[in-house]
């Protein structure tokens, strides 16, 4: 594949990713989400992007393959300026944590947490708050995991 097609196909991946630990955070206990269908909630539109940008900047922190990681944080900065963060100094701070932490991966669901429950991809100076067992079910958990995962496997194929 060439570079256009890997991150095509990344971005996609990441995208799936974002979806599936979203999803599981939405509700659809209301009477309207049963009679709407499948639409999705505003839960998990506020959720998308920032977890997006967040696979974006673990996926790359995980790759050794500078011109897709140059490309995909290109993408990723896009999505920084949409959330009204200032992209390169978040993705370059971000991906210098990832770099720094002993366990990438414990880190990479810390931050997820932290997104989901406070719907925010800067921890603004503040500590990654600790899970809090009443917010955060298990199965939301389990999307992290699975989605750190595929992250990984990923990493290890490009």
């Amino acid at each position: 594949m060439n570079k256009k097609q890997d991150t095509a196909t990344l971005a996609g991946l990441l995208s799936e990713i974002a979806t599936d630990i979203s999803q599981t955070c939405s509700t659809r206990s209301s009477l309207i989400s049963i009679y709407m269908g499948p639409s999705l909630s505003q839960t998990h539109l506020a959720l998308f992007r920032p977890i997006l940008l967040e696979n974006y900047a673990f996926f790359c922190s995980l790759t050794d393959n500078a011109e897709l990681q140059g490309s995909l944080l290109s993408e990723a900065a896009e999505i920084a300026i949409s959330l009204g963060l200032e992209a390169e100094g978040f993705l370059e701070a971000r991906t210098k944590q990832y770099a720094d932490s002993p366990d990438p991966s414990a880190l990479y669901s810390e931050l997820c947490r932290f997104v989901i429950q406070n719907k925010a991809n800067s921890t603004k100076g503040k500590p990654v708050m600790e899970d809090i067992p009443d917010i955060f079910e298990n199965n939301t958990q389990l999307a992290i995991q699975l989605g750190e995962k595929r992250l990984r496997e990923a990493a290890g194929s490009f």
